[in-house]
């Protein structure tokens, strides 16, 4: 088997990363002989990052299709038991991050700026976030010396934030003439052009098959989650290269910071999508009767239009914890699935029943829906499990690819 990586261009910027992406791929996909790496130049286009999708500092709900899924990945704090003492010493971060979006709406910002100050050692996996919060909070209080230094030092540590997070905020519109924050602002935008984080499609393909010319490869389009990466989701995806299919794992332009891309919106999604979709049927023999479609969060959320209004040729789709606004507003789909049934789709479901960042009965009402239509669809849970992957995932993954093309 062999795995290509599909780098955007300039080539240039990314020679510091590929000595780190070939100690990835053997890290991670181990059971996966890397052959070839290919570098082609499909430069994106300059989706706009609409600050809409993340905004945490408005005296408004959280957007739970990009902000939630980040408290999945400190699950383990989540479920540890307080220390001794003060129990406010372990909260859990979803939380923490409500006390702070709090502060935000009642205007107390020296109280968030002290408490997110004060609980940034617990959550080493959130210092990116923790530390945005507190350069919003202190520019709020007027206090760019201290909003700088906060800059300052997460960027030395190598993290970088995105142009949409630095310009566009309505809590940092009064230091964006400050001298000094221009200055670290042009620095943020420079390690992320030198970065390499920006891999636009990951693909794991089998050996010796699916070149052009050759018999068409089953595949598996998969979006990754908001605040998630496309590396990230195919080491789980993989192993499906080694039964002959195309793993592919397109990634989002719009990048929030180091490891963190986010998907806004249909329309800009599936233009990327569109975008890489014609490129791999230009690379590879694709068989179009024997497309999944599939994404993670707010990934399944847009992976489930691209199936129903038949975007792409999917034969099935599958959703791991899908959230975002319209499984937030469940009803919204109905018109969606009245206009499009009939396609001959199937698709499963999973999700965690420990999943609090998205609204399992909307997940279930959604499942129903789906099959009243028409739609057969298996919803497949998981006790205990958070916003997450499934244990035994390839014995899963097996069993929603068994349904989806199971004989009429």
């Amino acid at each position: 088997m062999g795995i290509q990586f599909y780098l955007s261009s300039p080539l240039m910027a990314f020679s510091k990363s590929l000595v780190d992406l070939e100690i990835y791929v053997r890290d991670c996909f181990v059971r996966l002989a890397v052959t070839e790496i290919n570098f082609l130049s499909l430069r994106l286009s300059e989706a706009k990052e609409a600050i809409s999708a993340f905004e945490i500092v408005m005296p408004s709900p959280l957007v739970s299709m990009v902000f939630w899924p980040v408290y999945s990945r400190i699950k383990k704090n989540d479920t540890r038991s307080s220390a001794k003492g003060d129990p406010m010493d372990k909260l859990p971060f979803q939380e923490l991050a409500e006390k702070i979006q709090q502060h935000f709406t009642d205007q107390t910002y020296a109280e968030g700026l002290s408490l997110a100050s004060e609980k940034l050692p617990d959550y080493p996996e959130e210092y990116a976030t923790i530390n945005y919060w507190r350069i919003c909070l202190a520019a709020r209080l007027d206090n760019f010396a201290v909003a700088n230094k906060i800059l300052e030092s997460t960027l030395a540590s190598g993290i970088w934030y995105s142009d949409v997070l630095l310009r566009q905020s309505p809590s940092l519109t009064t230091i964006q003439e400050n001298e000094e924050f221009e200055r670290l602002a042009e620095i943020s935008q420079k390690l992320r052009e030198a970065d390499g984080g920006d891999l636009p499609l990951l693909v794991a393909r089998p050996q010796d098959a699916c070149g052009p010319g050759e018999p068409g490869c089953p595949a598996l389009l998969f979006l990754h989650g908001n605040m998630d990466t496309a590396q990230k989701n195919l080491q789980h995806w993989a192993h499906l290269s080694a039964k002959g299919w195309l793993a592919i794992t397109p990634q989002s332009s719009q990048g929030m910071w180091t490891g963190s891309y986010i998907w806004s919106d249909y329309p800009s999604t599936w233009k990327e999508v569109q975008h890489h979709y014609t490129n791999l049927t230009s690379q590879y023999s694709l068989d179009d009767s024997l497309l999944v479609v599939g994404g993670f969060s707010m990934g399944g959320e847009m992976a489930l239009l691209m199936a129903l209004k038949g975007d792409l040729p999917a034969k099935g789709f599958i959703l791991l914890g899908p959230g975002g606004r319209m499984i937030n507003q469940v009803k919204e789909w109905q018109p969606v699935i009245d206009r499009y049934r009939g396609t001959g789709l199937r698709g499963v479901i999973w999700m965690g029943e420990a999943d609090d960042t998205i609204p399992r009965e909307n997940v279930r009402k959604l499942n129903e829906m789906l099959n009243s239509a028409g739609i057969p669809t298996l919803l497949e849970t998981f006790a205990g499990l958070g916003h997450a992957y499934p244990p035994d995932f390839e014995q899963v993954a097996d069993r929603a690819m068994e349904f989806i093309f199971q004989p009429e």
